[in-house]
Formats: structure tokens, sequence, C-alpha cells
């Protein structure tokens, strides 16, 4: 693409960004001029299907699609931790297509959370405890486009994993009879106290490192308002019981981490329908470590 036109200055450099993962809803730019260096988010001509951005829509209202809500999640989050978040330098339509210019950050994309020291780990417990900090008493999506009361959550929940299973997992057996139990178990579920901001998509990929610290979150329209738990859910498959000791730690020490005994087989199941991290076989999922 040729993005000249959205600079004073002429580009001296425009260079392609990997995500680091599929099923990305943008293309990622880092364009440097005389002046400044940028990075530009611009939503890919396709629009992409399959059961995580399904399960998105329906339970939160995620639409990556509506690129500029970028501005308006960013801005919730700056304030909330040390995290360095990027901020919107400016927005609108290129060749037909949207797009958002965004603070270039300094640091590395973080590969694998095991590269890390336990006292950065630990840090990066405490900033995702502030981001917790601040709560809601809805969930849905931090723009507010849509919201529900927490008393019909699992009840969502329930209609939005029967959908994953009759659209996405209609020929695996094993989901398919788990589904009844898993319904069963979700409704009985006690009522979340509260939301809180959670990123669907956790993934080391979505943080830069720098000097050997997590220093920011660059990765945001996965972002949406629920059960704080579900962060911890997902952080059960990416972290080792060593990463996850040291995270905790530093999380306790702002907030205390939530219960996850009684919501751990329905929201994993709803995560693997989500194929987060790929598609074992829900046995094996399920029958994951528990690390918190």
């Amino acid at each position: 693409m040729d993005f000249q036109s959205l600079f004073e200055c002429p580009i001296i450099e425009q260079t392609r960004l990997d995500p680091g993962y599929s099923g990305h809803m943008n293309d990622v730019w880092r364009i440097t001029t005389r002046d400044t260096t940028c990075v530009l988010r611009v939503l890919r001509p396709e629009k992409l299907s399959g059961p995580f951005w399904a399960g998105c829509s329906a339970l939160f209202g995620i639409d990556p699609t509506n690129i500029f809500d970028l501005e308006h999640i960013n801005a919730m989050l700056n304030p909330l931790s040390s995290l360095s978040i990027p901020q919107i330098i400016s927005k609108g339509i290129l060749d037909g297509r949207a797009y958002v210019m965004v603070e270039c950050m300094a640091g590395s994309p973080l590969k694998h959370f095991g590269t890390l020291l336990e006292v950065a780990l630990e840090r990066l417990g405490q900033q995702l405890a502030h981001i917790h900090t601040l709560r809601f008493p809805y969930y849905g999506h931090p723009t507010g486009r849509q919201q529900g009361p927490l008393p019909i959550f699992h009840q969502h929940l329930v209609q939005t994993m029967r959908m994953l299973v009759e659209q996405y997992h209609a020929d695996d057996f094993s989901i398919k009879e788990t589904l009844k139990s898993i319904s069963a178990s979700a409704l009985q579920l006690p009522v979340p106290a509260e939301s809180s901001l959670i990123m669907i998509d956790m993934d080391p990929t979505q943080f830069l490192v720098n000097d050997g610290y997590v220093e920011s979150l660059v990765d945001t329209e996965a972002y949406a308002l629920g059960p704080r738990a579900l962060d911890f859910i997902a952080l059960e498959y990416i972290l080792s019981r060593r990463e996850a000791k040291a995270l905790a730690r530093g999380y306790r020490s702002v907030l205390a981490l939530p219960e996850l005994t009684a919501v751990r087989p329905v929201y994993r199941y709803f995560y693997r329908l989500l194929e987060i991290q790929g598609r074992p076989d829900i046995a094996s999922w399920l029958a994951h470590p528990v690390l918190f």
C-alpha cells in the first residue's frame, strides 16, 4: 500500500510487521519518516471467519472490523497499568480500507513467557491486576455497544457454546458429547460479582519486552468486559508452573486471585471451542494442569 498521503514528510522506510499469529484482522506496518516512526494497522480486505471471532462477537459484541474501537479501548487501558498502550495518532479510510495510526512502542515482541525472569513475571502479574481493578456491573464490549446484565452471563455463555458446537465442531463427537454436561454445569454457576477488562486472545505475542521486562501491550482488539477468571484460564495454557507462581505473586500484591475451581471446566471448554491455542482433543484440553 502507498501511505505517503498520510504524511507530510517523505517515507524513508516502510516495513510490514508479522503479528505472530494467524487469524489477525489487520495488516500492520511500521512507517519511518524524517520526523517520526509510527505503526499503521490497516483492516484486511478479506473477511475472516471462524470460531474465535464468532464466539467473541456472540458473547461480547467484539467486531474486529470496527478498527476504530481501538481508540476507545486503548484510552481505557492506558491509565490503569504501568504497561504502555499505544495512543492513537490518527484514523481514517485509505483506498477503501479503514486504518489507525498508533505510536511505535519500544521493545521487541515477547515470544515466550519462559524468557522472563521471575521479577519480570511478578511485575507482569501486578500490571494485569491493575487492569482488573477497573470493575463493571455488566459484561460485553468496552465501548458499551453491547452490554448484558451479569445474572444472565452464564446463560448467554451456554447459548454461545451451543452455537459454536453446531457451526464449527459438529463433526467432533467428543466435543458434542461434552456440551450437555458443561452446559448443565454452567447454568449452576454463581453469578459473576463483576466484570473487568479481559484479553480473550491472551498470548505472549501481544506484548513487547524491553530490557527483560514486559513494557507494552500492543494488540488490544480482542479486549472484552467479562469475569477476570477468564484471563487466568487462558494463562494456564501458556505458562509453566514456575511462570504461573511468579505471576500470581505479583498479582496478589494488588488483588486476590479469582476463584477458578468452579468455573474452570466451563471456561476451559469455551476457550477450546474458540480454538485459542489450536485444536487439541477435548479430554486432554480439560485435563491440562491446574496452575492457579
